[in-house]
């Protein structure tokens, strides 16, 4: 049976429901993969999300190397998205990307894993290509929605992803 990971976005979420959702889903560590950890809601930046999921017996982990606000570059040539198509690139061709790829594989096979960003919908996120990378090694991979879970569908990128 595959290691289950779930990846989360916070957007719509009042701090209580999401620390439920965490709690619910027996989240051990939160894998924070946004660029820069900060958010206009002051309950989701790093230092504040560090402090509540510690008091919640969650671990939390920030791998910034894997978010994707602001990255350009060469692209992959598998989303007809620019920031998409540049980030796929990173993950398959910078070393600190690549290398934050193999800690959160290593984390997902020891932990109960959710990786988070701002945006819910992980259609409209870098998520998405995350999922790819890891459904590509074995993980069994969830997007909790607000309302919903969804399994990871490969995306366009799936092939071209490590």
């Amino acid at each position: 049976m595959a290691r289950l990971v779930y990846t989360i976005g916070y957007s719509g979420y009042r701090p209580e429901a999401f620390l439920n959702k965490l709690r619910e889903k027996e989240v051990e560590v939160v894998v924070d993969v946004r660029r820069y950890p900060r958010s206009k809601i002051p309950y989701y930046t790093a230092e504040s999300l560090k402090t509540v999921l510690q008091g919640a017996g969650i671990t939390y982990t920030w791998l910034g190397e894997l978010g994707a606000l602001g990255i350009k570059g060469p692209g992959a040539g598998c989303s007809t998205s620019p920031t998409f198509d540049a980030y796929v690139w990173r993950l398959r061709n910078h070393v600190p990307a690549v290398l934050q790829l193999q800690q959160l594989e290593e984390l997902a096979y020891r932990s109960v894993v959710a990786i988070l960003c701002r945006e819910e919908n992980w259609r409209h996120c870098h998520r998405q290509f995350i999922a790819d990378y890891l459904t590509k090694r074995g993980f069994a991979v969830i997007h909790i929605r607000r309302h919903s879970e969804e399994a990871h569908e490969e995306t366009d990128c799936y092939d071209t992803i490590g």
